[in-house]
């Protein structure tokens, strides 16, 4: 996935790759190897080039905040995830406008890393999504058929060790 963010009034790519349990997160000309360790709604915890970290968030309608070692950045998202689904605040949204043609699970399934909850079907290319880590759906905000705008929150997800 990629995105392109604003910090500082320093804009920055993104580009993120999953492979197995880890991340390679490109910024610029540099990539760093990420290992989350945990997630909750204001911290995450992971490994970064094998030291840990824990990072402390919050978040507005237009901005992320983090704070890490004394330092807090205020983060605005200039252009939005490029293929692959959106994901904020506990919640995947349609990375574009189309038609949930898939539901792989219901309210209240426990679902792994990894897994594919549901697909929705934009100018005939079908984007999974999947969820970021181990959780309980919580909510489905849809069912097959449904014509979706692109941003629209689909699946609320419960973040569970």
């Amino acid at each position: 996935m990629e995105i392109r963010v604003r910090v500082r009034d320093k804009e920055f790519n993104i580009i993120v790759e999953k492979s197995s349990d880890r991340y390679a997160v490109t910024i610029g000309d540099r990539t760093y190897l990420v290992h989350p360790v945990g997630l909750t709604e204001d911290r995450i915890d992971l490994i970064l080039d094998g030291k840990r970290y824990t990072i402390y968030r919050a978040w507005t309608r237009d901005y992320h905040y983090l704070a890490l070692n004394g330092q807090q950045y205020r983060i605005e998202e200039v252009e939005g995830f490029k293929g692959e689904v959106g994901f904020k605040d506990n919640i995947l949204v349609a990375p574009m406008t189309g038609s949930i043609v898939k539901v792989n699970n219901n309210e209240g399934e426990l679902i792994e890393a990894g897994s594919t909850i549901m697909i929705v079907e934009a100018m005939k290319m079908e984007n999974e999504l999947k969820a970021p880590y181990r959780a309980r759906v919580k909510k489905i905000y849809g069912k097959v058929g449904d014509q979706v705008e692109g941003g629209k929150s689909l699946v609320e997800l419960e973040p569970v060790e």
